[in-house]
């Protein structure tokens, strides 16, 4: 007779199904295929953005670039994105170029700043600097007893360290220095380098004095506190030891003064 087999008997081992889980993620995907195209197809096929755009296409073809900006900007359709940024550069560094060459300094830099290229932000800066530059013809012209006989042989700008004797200007704007020839009270040519500072108080530029090259290359610098010693002459050397900042179309600005257009020039902001 066999012996009773107590020992206990384990439930059998379930097997995981196959084959469920893969179509519940085939149907989600599908949803969202489905959803996306519908999203793509609508934005696609949207009547009004699409007559937005096909308008817009049409007024640049027409020469009328600022309202076609307006209708591509936030369009979102097609192309309209990238066909916005090409044309929004290309135009307004159009605008602005135009204007820094008519001496429009101040509209030149409103067109040109929202325009992130290095071509535009070089205008900018131009732009700039011909405007300080022009804020110093006055003085220059004024200062001459035959202003017809001026020469500006270049125009410089340095950044500008206060020290402690120079409390009375600023910091804000930099250092302009023209270099000129023009006749003086015999009659003759004579050389001399003009340093403007901005003023701490008020707008613009005032006149810090003037020195010859002779001056400048014989200037003592441990002579600061001699009342004998051309301190014009003495910052001159200084700022010829420095790496120049900006830069000016020296022909423009030669026509300003020439012309008087100098005059008409606005102070263009420099922040």
């Amino acid at each position: 007779m066999a012996a009773n087999d107590n020992t206990p008997k384990t439930a059998p081992e379930k097997k995981p199904k196959k084959g469920k889980a893969l179509p519940i993620i085939l149907i989600i995907v599908i949803i969202l295929l489905l959803v996306a195209g519908g999203l793509f197809f609508f934005r696609m096929m949207n009547p009004d953005k699409a007559e937005s755009y096909n308008r817009a296409v049409t007024m640049l073809d027409e020469g009328r670039t600022e309202e076609a900006l307006a209708l591509l900007k936030d369009l979102d359709y097609k192309d309209s994105d990238a066909l916005y940024e090409e044309v929004f550069k290309t135009y307004y560094t159009r605008i602005g170029l135009q204007a820094v060459e008519e001496a429009r300094y101040q509209d030149a830099i409103d067109a040109l700043l929202p325009v992130r290229t290095e071509e535009a932000q070089n205008l900018v800066l131009q732009a700039r600097y011909e405007s300080l530059a022009c804020q110093c013809l006055g003085s220059i012209i004024n200062a001459l007893r035959d202003p017809s006989s001026l020469v500006i042989n270049n125009i410089r700008f340095y950044d500008l360290a206060i020290q402690k004797d120079l409390q009375d200007y600023s910091d804000k704007l930099p250092v302009c220095v023209f270099d000129i020839t023009a006749n003086d009270e015999n009659g003759q040519p004579m050389s001399t380098s003009i340093l403007f500072m901005a003023k701490k108080e008020g707008v613009g530029y005032a006149m810090y004095g003037s020195a010859t090259q002779e001056e400048i290359t014989n200037a003592d610098q441990g002579n600061l506190m001699n009342p004998f010693e051309n301190m014009t002459a003495v910052r001159l050397q200084t700022y010829e030891k420095k790496d120049e900042i900006g830069s000016v179309d020296l022909n423009r600005v030669r026509a300003l003064a020439g012309n008087g257009g100098y005059a008409n020039v606005g102070i263009a902001s420099y922040e």
